[in-house]
This record gives C-alpha cells, sequence and structure tokens, in this order.
C-alpha cells in the first residue's frame, strides 16, 4: 500500500456553498451582486485551498508483473490454475489449520459437519458413497465424507481442498489447460483423490491411474480431459526431476 497527496474537492465546495448562501439571504438583481459574491466565492477558495488543498490516500500497490517461464503454454496454464483457486484462497483464509471442537449429534455425518465450518470445497453429491464429491483426507488417507461420522474425527485431522492450496494450484492448471474443469462441480473431488494418488505413487501408470480413480462420476468431461490433464501433469514433474 501506497500513501500519495491529492487535490481536495473542500475548496470547490466551500465556494459553491458561498454562492448558495449568499443567494439564499440577499438579491442577486444586479451585476455588481455578481461581483461582489464572484469575489468572496474566490476568497473563500484560496483560503480553504491553503487551510486543505490536499488530503493523504492511501491506495494499493499496482499489481505485480506476472512472471513468465518462457514456455507461453505452461504460463497459460498457470494463469488459469490461479484464478481457479481465487475462491478457495478467499474461503481458506479463516479456517486453515484450525482446531475445532464442537458438540454435534451422534448421527451427524462428517460433509455436514465440515460445510457448516466453511469448507464449501466438499460437495454432496450422490450421498451413496458412488461419485467421490464429497472426498475428504482423514489422517492423510482419502475418505468420502457422506459415509464417515463426524464423531470418527473427533482427535484426527480432517484435510479438505481449502488446505491444500499449493498442491491444488499446481495441479489445477492442468485441469483448466485440457479442458475438463467443465461446471467444476465435481473438481474438488477428483483432484483430492488425485493428489492421494500423487502421494502414494509418484509416478502411476495408466492402469493405476484409471483404477485409482474410478470413483470420480463427472457427467460433464467424459474423464478423456482429466486423464490428459494427469499425463501432461506427470510429464512436466518427470521432465523437472529429470
Amino acid at each position: 500500500m501506497a500513501t500519495v497527496k491529492r487535490r481536495s474537492t473542500v475548496p470547490y465546495y466551500a465556494a459553491a456553498g458561498t454562492w448558495v448562501i449568499y443567494a439564499l439571504l440577499f438579491p442577486l438583481y444586479r451585476v455588481p451582486h455578481f461581483i461582489f459574491i464572484a469575489v468572496v466565492s474566490a476568497v473563500v477558495y484560496f483560503i480553504m485551498n491553503a487551510v486543505c488543498g490536499t488530503v493523504e490516500v492511501t491506495v494499493p500497490d499496482p499489481p505485480k508483473k506476472e512472471e513468465s517461464t518462457g514456455n507461453p503454454e505452461l504460463d497459460k496454464m498457470i494463469k488459469d490454475g490461479n484464478l481457479a483457486i481465487s475462491e478457495m484462497k478467499r474461503l481458506n483464509t479463516s479456517i486453515k489449520d484450525e482446531k475445532i471442537s464442537a458438540d454435534i449429534d451422534a448421527d451427524i455425518l462428517l460433509i455436514d459437519f465440515v460445510r457448516d465450518h466453511g469448507c464449501y470445497s466438499v460437495k454432496r453429491g450422490c450421498e451413496t458413497s458412488n461419485c467421490g464429491l464429497c472426498t475428504v483426507f482423514l489422517d492423510e488417507k482419502p475418505v468420502l465424507s457422506c459415509s464417515v461420522l463426524a464423531a470418527r474425527a473427533d482427535g484426527r485431522t480432517v484435510t479438505t481442498l481449502e488446505g491444500l492450496q499449493e498442491e491444488a494450484k499446481e495441479f489445477g492448471a492442468f485441469i483448466a489447460d485440457q479442458g475438463a474443469e467443465q461446471c467444476g462441480f465435481c473438481n474438488p473431488g477428483f483432484i483430492m483423490n488425485a493428489l492421494a494418488l500423487f502421494r502414494e505413487n509418484e509416478y502411476p501408470e495408466e492402469e493405476e491411474i484409471r483404477e485409482y480413480l474410478a470413483g470420480n462420476l463427472c457427467r460433464c468431461s467424459g474423464y478423456e480431459g482429466q486423464l490428459r490433464a494427469i499425463r501432461k501433469y506427470l510429464a512436466v514433474k518427470g521432465g523437472e526431476q529429470a
């Protein structure tokens, strides 16, 4: 943030106010009357300008120019990824790494508990453990929160997509680049399971990818976009370590 000086509008309002007050109290029938009030208004203006002619205001710093990797395609993926998780960042500011204690009913599900506490990346889909939209990490392992009682998370660590911004940002750029976001409703659950896969197997084979993500349903994309994104992500990661 920067502090800059700008001209105040007070002198202009003071001069205009002088005209209005004089016109209400005294007649303006003759030229000398207009000359007199013009002179008085000018005097008021210069006095107010000397007293409060400038004001200090705080303005945000100009946006930083995005650094280029030298690869236009990769730059586009990074930009798309940044846009894709902007809302997730906003939600995460108040809930990241927070220890939550609450009295709950014995039958409340984990999906309801985390959504009640602001984790809206956890989507409600089939509610029959078939779609993968409600995936969260329970002690770093993916579980379907629609099928887990919240009481079972007592004393354990629950991680949603809001708490995985850096990993999600990197992989989400590839999802966007391949046009696999479509409506985006299933993306959080898909990204959660993909990140779990990468943690368990850094460079999985095609069949292993399909098997691991078989529980994630998507009605928009036909899955090919997601698979292309994973292949490209793994190829780039492999190139970085080569």
